[in-house]
């Protein structure tokens, strides 16, 4: 698989939900910045391929892989 398409469907080429991240979303795409600021106080991730947030997943991962 390409590169770019295992970006797109496994979801890496994430980054941080920045401040300077936030504000360049709601200037650049219109998105509503009291939504970005409570994704980012969740730990959620922007994808840059996919154009979309990543959450963290709930629970210990630990636990579910044993």
């Amino acid at each position: 698989m390409p590169d770019e398409f295992s970006d797109i469907f496994l979801g890496q080429n994430q980054v941080p939900l920045t401040d300077e991240l936030i504000e360049h979303l709601v200037k650049e795409k219109g998105m509503n910045r009291e939504e970005l600021i409570y994704m980012q106080k969740e730990g959620a991730k922007y994808s840059v391929s996919r154009n979309s947030f990543i959450f963290p997943p709930e629970g210990d991962l630990d636990k579910l892989i044993k």
